[in-house]
């Protein structure tokens, strides 16, 4: 993801895990760094989190077999140690901007036009005949993807349970009711993969077919992890709409535009670009 120009100076940002901050003017730069240490703090806290929680559970399941116990507590490991990781070093990286920056490395770079980040140019987009060539984004595949990995993992485990269970009690009918309200949600819990590809084909549809035109950003707001940004745009008939979207690219702040699909006769059905899990495919792009 590219990082963004700087809503106050203009001058190009960087990263401090997944926020943007200005090394030129200081933009954002203690928010930055505060929310990138929570995030390394909690990811030890969330794994002990998740231990004690289903060592209780197994508890009152009594103690199943020591493979599936291996299985629950250590697979998750892998992926676990994994971000911890990259948010070390991602920490790591932003101490050492945060010292060149106050050194004076970046002094005097915002003014330079060269140094700033243009603003993104929307004509191309905007002049685009429907039906406009639309694919899932890098985004949109790797939530597709954790979405199928997380759900096989988590209903694998509760079917080997229940298996384990319906063995032991000899038939369905002998099962108590808590066994039966795990397997519905192992149940429901596997539907998660084809509710994110039905929002993605909804998503595909608007992109392809749908009136696009360029939103203003009235208020950015920021809680935890999530970007969340008030829009509003006139429609086809010159009506004066506006929502909430949640900006996936943490790049779209108050004063900046920003594409938004949507259908001419419902504009209910509207996604923003920053939203989306697809994206359109623009002329010249491979």
């Amino acid at each position: 993801m590219p990082a963004p120009g700087c809503p106050k100076c203009g001058a190009k940002t960087i990263f401090a895990g997944y926020d943007p901050w200005c090394p030129a003017c200081g933009w954002n730069r203690e928010e930055a760094g505060r929310r990138l240490r929570r995030a390394t703090r909690k990811v030890p806290f969330g794994y002990l989190f998740f231990v004690v929680t289903f060592g209780l559970f197994f508890r009152v399941w009594h103690d199943p077999r020591p493979a599936t116990l291996l299985f629950v507590f250590v697979f998750p490991l892998v992926p676990v140690l994994a971000l911890y990781a990259s948010l070390l070093w991602s920490r790591s990286r932003y101490e050492a901007a945060v010292r060149e920056s106050a050194a004076g490395v970046y002094a005097g770079r915002h003014p330079a036009e060269s140094q700033k980040t243009p603003p993104q140019d929307y004509r191309a987009l905007l002049e685009m005949p429907r039906p406009r060539p639309v694919r899932v984004s890098r985004r949109g595949r790797t939530n597709l993807l954790i979405a199928m990995l997380g759900v096989s993992a988590f209903d694998l485990i509760f079917a080997i349970l229940v298996w384990q269970r319906y063995r032991a009690a000899g038939s369905l009918a002998a099962l108590p009711l808590g066994d039966w309200l795990w397997f519905g949600l192992t149940v429901a819990i596997a539907t998660f993969p084809y509710l994110t590809w039905r929002t993605m084909q909804r998503q595909k549809a608007l992109l392809a077919d749908g009136e696009v035109t360029l939103a203003r950003v009235v208020q950015h707001t920021q809680g935890g992890s999530t970007f969340t940004i008030q829009y509003e745009f006139q429609d086809s008939h010159g009506q004066t709409l506006s929502g909430l979207a949640t900006d996936s690219s943490r790049s779209i702040y108050e004063g900046m535009t920003v594409p938004v699909f949507f259908d001419p006769q419902n504009p209910s059905l509207r996604v923003l670009s920053c939203e989306s899990l697809c994206e359109v495919v623009l002329p010249g792009q491979p």
